[in-house]
């Protein structure tokens, strides 16, 4: 296994893992929030557009994911894996921030559990 493949790979398992303890965090101190189907919370317009940014970020992502499971040696995948990763990872600190705002992190709640769910399966 090439030095490349394998960062590659730990910064995906990292990321993936990430993005499962926000969730798993968040909806540990929220659980009222999985019996009950609310309607989406209201955002500040910040926070729909970061949320709106993350929704297509997850659509883009899922699918190279889903693809690197399937052929994880597919160099053009794993190019565009690290690249979604990176753009995630820009978008930490951002996240964090918002996360605070329980509007924001129920909705977060919901897309991050559609991807750990497709991506554990």
């Amino acid at each position: 296994m090439n030095i490349e493949y394998k960062k590659m790979e730990d910064n995906r398992r990292s990321f993936v893992k990430n993005i499962g303890a926000f969730a798993a965090g968040i909806f540990s101190t929220k659980t009222a929030l999985a019996e009950e189907k609310a309607p989406d919370p209201i955002l500040t317009e910040e926070q729909q557009v970061f949320f709106d940014e993350y929704q297509d970020w997850a659509n883009r992502f899922l699918p190279v994911v889903l693809k690197s499971q399937d052929d994880p040696q597919n160099p053009q995948n794993n190019q565009l894996l690290m690249a979604l990763t990176d753009e995630a990872e820009q978008r930490m600190p951002k996240l964090k921030l918002f996360l605070k705002d329980r509007n924001f992190a129920e909705m977060y709640v919901r897309v991050s559990q559609k991807i750990s769910d497709a991506v554990v399966c």
